[in-house]
């Protein structure tokens, strides 16, 4: 799989649900966000929030390759430097 490029910084955002089989691939950065997957959602890719709550059947996909991105490829604004399980 491609590494996943597409960064949302959402410094304001309050909560982010997604629900019923819906997938994004991104890497959502929301610090005051409480993050919801449910109902078959999938995120390929990585997040950050204020709380993360994964139920029926919700899936986070960490995409590995994310760690490997530098802020000189093509789309990228941004560098991982830690993510833990």
């Amino acid at each position: 799989m491609v590494a996943v490029r597409i960064l949302f910084i959402l410094p304001s955002c309050g909560e982010i649900n997604l629900h019923n089989s819906g997938k994004i691939y991104s890497t959502i950065y929301a610090p005051d966000a409480n993050i919801i997957l449910d109902n078959s959602s999938e995120v390929h890719g990585a997040v950050v929030g204020k709380s993360y709550v994964q139920k029926n059947s919700g899936m986070l996909h960490y995409d590995a390759s994310l760690r490997e991105t530098e802020t000189g490829d093509i789309g990228a604004e941004f560098v991982s430097s830690f993510w833990s399980k």
